[in-house]
């Protein structure tokens, strides 16, 4: 009867440890996702981070054109510049031209541009 005593007294005890260390980690568990995802707001620890919530100095791909056999031609924005580039198997990237955004715009608009100008006099 002492010995009965003694198992469900040790029973409960372990119980109690089990249910313990599970809402121990369940409570770990939890705080880890907070902090993961109150980090990842603000950029820390996602690729790029910091650097690519900042637009004006990140390299954006706006458009990428196939031409064929292993050619390419890609339109790239950094801040207010953009850049045509070339890319092929067999010679890499190269810099096609550099625009400018506000030139752009100006096309959009029918305006004249830089570019313009300067070949029309």
């Amino acid at each position: 009867m002492l010995l009965a005593g003694f198992a469900t007294s040790s029973l409960s005890s372990l119980l109690w440890e089990v249910l313990w260390s599970a809402a121990a980690l369940i409570g770990v568990s939890a705080l880890a996702i907070v902090l993961l995802r109150l980090l990842a707001r603000r950029g820390i620890g996602v690729p790029g981070g910091r650097e690519a919530r900042d637009t004006r100095d990140s390299l954006q791909l706006e458009q990428r054109l196939h031409l064929g056999a292993r050619q390419w031609v890609y339109l790239v924005r950094r801040g207010k510049q953009r850049f045509l580039l070339g890319g092929s198997e067999a010679g890499g990237v190269r810099l096609l031209s550099e625009l400018d955004v506000d030139s752009d715009a100006a096309v959009k608009a029918g305006e004249p541009t830089k570019a313009d100008e300067e070949t029309h006099g």
